[in-house]
């Protein structure tokens, strides 16, 4: 508490400037200083430019695909064929290889590149590693050298260039220098999000000779190896240092995309691939589509087939879309938080008192400058510069949070002090409402009429406990019941009114209506008295005390807000006939068996959002219309089980046959609703209704409606 003395609190009011400027120093030499040191902070800076870096990429400037380039993916239409007729397969040699078994054959390569190389592809890539020997390697071999260079096999680069992993050499030579077929398939992802958005296109090999000595030997990637087959050698970057390149979109939305069947499916030769002229000049990557090989990367576009991403490099070197980034320049990195620091500084001074609404501007501004920093980084990014997002912007909120958020602690503390001690007497809702909105609290003083929601629950049986328990255990379950309700009556916004006995009156909108969802927050709070009351009975059961049962009805409607008593003793409360219908409808929940019942004004505001069940037009004591009534079984948003949903079903239709004073026929549907859900009163009351009006019809007119004889 010293620390929030008034003299304290007086000298940060009047030298905001000093306060406000040292806190935006004191972050920003904390961004700064952990920007440059190497450790978890610096790691998660890092995260979170590398995840900017990603917004820019996905809403910036985008490479064009080259038409040129198309996948074959090897997919599951491929290696099941379930799309094909099984005779069709039968009769094709091909077809029928590739549906014996998987992993294929190597004479399906072979067949797949003798088809591509003679219908004269200009390039196709395997992005397959073909590491062990088989016995049809024969045959991809010589298909292979039929291909000369214009094929590329996949090798994998371990331990940074120490070792490789090459091609069988029963297709293709383990030689040094490599065979110029041979290409690594390798990426690395950054290790901060394990996020592929850079590439090498080539890394030095320094292990063991291969068959002779070897020095300053290159290992180039699959888009390396492409760019010199498709004569644009001077594309690939000349250190192997990682390279951003720019994506053409997201996953399967870049380059032409087709399965690898539709190679050898006859009809799709002849019309999709027009019997190989649609390949002529092209460039194949033929590679896993589907997460089918566990060959799915995520990408600042989300998850995309390492084929693809290999495609995508590829594309970007040949568009000339590729630049060096070793992380934002330092110097920059210090100018931009040092900005963002003053800018914050700025906005802190202006605010002489800080309040909710000024706060809610502070912020809108702020976001309006992090809208205009990332639009800037857009275009930055367009030319190959990425923006730091983490140490200039943490610097920026930091300070403004610290800040003003500081500043309004302060200037409320005296307020906050006292709204808390008055929400020991009365609940937090009308505390705060009173002190948020003065002005309205005195005019529903004086009385005045407003569209109010009503709940009243109260327990059944309740007096025979009383009866049995003596009077500090009575107080014990009563307190601890009480407890229950209220949190479940605060956690909905519900205004608790009064305890009458072991019953509990809330209210809804007695200062601000906002109706339907008054209506539907009264609603979730009657459910969840009744899920609280459930668990508070199973504690009752441990300790061997008799279970509690509960009713609670709700009603919307007119009613008078004011403070209401004597010169002695007010109570702020409301009145009218909406209030003693609610009461009502409580009282008759026992009637039917239900745990909740709303009347025909909830059920017209609450009907998009909950499941509902028609239970009967009563009229009840002291009121001479009837009323329409409903009870609830859970939020729409929460599908029923099978059976109730079907219960419901066959409830609603027997109740309009009801109605509609067809009692024979009501009465096998309600038998049928029994039948679904043993033992449920509603259904077993107005099979009972159906039966009897069958064999007495009702006096006519007859308007549908019951009228209660209790209260």
């Amino acid at each position: 508490m010293a620390l929030l003395s008034p003299e304290i609190v007086s000298w940060l009011r009047h030298h905001q400037r000093i306060s406000h400027g040292v806190i935006a120093l004191a972050w920003s030499l904390f961004f700064i200083v952990f920007f440059l040191r190497p450790g978890p902070v610096q790691r998660e800076l890092k995260k979170i430019d590398l995840h900017f870096a990603d917004e820019l990429a996905v809403h910036g400037r985008l490479t064009p695909p080259n038409p040129d380039i198309v996948f074959l993916g090897i997919d599951n239409a491929s290696t099941q064929l379930d799309a094909l007729d099984p005779e069709l397969i039968k009769k094709d040699p091909l077809l029928s290889l590739m549906a014996k078994d998987w992993p294929w054959s190597r004479e399906v390569y072979a067949a797949v590149l003798d088809r591509l190389t003679q219908v004269g592809a200009r390039a196709v890539i395997f992005d397959i590693l073909f590491l062990h020997p088989t016995p049809h390697d024969a045959l991809f071999k010589a298909a292979l050298d039929r291909a000369g260079e214009r094929v590329v096999l996949g090798c994998n680069v371990l331990d940074q260039g120490e070792s490789l992993d090459l091609p069988s050499d029963t297709i293709l030579p383990q030689t040094l220098p490599l065979d110029p077929r041979t290409a690594m398939v390798n990426f690395w992802p950054d290790p901060e999000d394990n996020s592929i958005r850079r590439t090498r296109f080539q890394i030095p090999y320094v292990g063991p000779s291969i068959g002779q000595a070897h020095s300053d030997i290159m290992v180039d990637s699959i888009a390396a190896r492409v760019l010199k087959i498709a004569g644009q050698e001077s594309r690939v970057p000349a250190s192997g240092q990682a390279y951003w390149f720019r994506f053409t979109g997201g996953p399967g939305r870049s380059f032409k995309t087709y399965s690898l069947y539709q190679l050898f499916y006859a009809p799709d030769w002849e019309n999709v691939f027009q019997e190989g002229a649609f390949f002529k000049g092209k460039i194949v990557m033929v590679g896993p589509k589907g997460n089918f090989q566990q060959d799915e990367h995520n990408t600042p576009f989300g998850l995309m087939d390492g084929a693809e991403i290999h495609l995508q490099a590829l594309n970007a070197a040949m568009h000339g879309e590729l630049f060096f980034y070793s992380g934002t320049d330092p110097f920059w990195v210090i100018g931009l938080v040092a900005l963002a620091g003053f800018i914050a500084w700025l906005l802190g001074i202006t605010m002489e008192r800080v309040t909710l609404r000024r706060v809610a501007l502070g912020a809108v501004l702020a976001a309006t400058l992090g809208a205009g920093y990332f639009v800037s980084g857009i275009q930055l990014y367009s030319h190959g510069i990425i923006l730091a997002a983490a140490a200039p912007f943490g610097t920026l909120v930091f300070t403004m949070v610290t800040g003003l958020g500081g500043q309004y602690i302060l200037e409320h503390f005296e307020r906050t002090r006292t709204r808390r001690f008055f929400e020991r007497y009365v609940s937090a809702k009308i505390v705060r409402e009173i002190m948020d909105n003065p002005g309205g609290y005195d005019e529903s003083r004086s009385g005045r009429r407003r569209e109010v929601t009503i709940l009243f629950s109260d327990l059944r049986g309740f007096t025979s406990i009383t009866e049995q328990a003596d009077s500090e255990q009575l107080v014990r379950e009563l307190n601890e019941y009480f407890q229950e309700m209220t949190r479940a009556l605060f956690q909905h916004n519900g205004i608790l009114d009064k305890f009458i006995g072991d019953a509990v009156m809330a209210v809804w909108g007695s200062f601000q209506p906002h109706p339907q969802d008054d209506c539907r927050q009264a609603i979730l709070a009657g459910l969840a008295m009744h899920r609280e009351l459930a668990a508070l009975n199973v504690r009752r059961r441990e300790r061997g005390l008799a279970d509690l049962a509960m009713g609670v009805g709700i009603n919307h409607g007119e009613a008078v807000v004011g403070d209401i008593g004597s010169a002695q003793q007010m109570n702020f409360t409301v009145i009218g006939d909406s209030v003693n219908l609610a009461s009502r409808l409580e009282g008759t929940t026992k009637e039917y068996g239900v745990g909740l019942l709303i009347s025909e004004t909830v059920e017209e505001l609450v009907r998009p959002f909950f499941h509902l069940q028609t239970v009967d037009s009563i009229v009840v004591k002291g009121r001479v219309k009837p009323v329409m009534t409903y009870t609830v079984h859970g939020l729409k948003e929460e599908p029923l089980p099978a059976t109730k949903a079907a219960y419901l079903e066959k409830y609603e239709e027997a109740m309009r046959l009801y109605r509609t004073e067809k009692f024979a026929q009501a009465r096998e549907g309600f038998a049928a609703c029994l039948e679904l859900c043993p033992g449920d009163e509603l259904a077993g009351t107005f099979e009972e209704r159906s039966a009897e009006f069958a064999s007495n019809p009702p006096p006519q007119p007859w308007d549908g409606s019951y009228t209660m004889e209790t209260k």
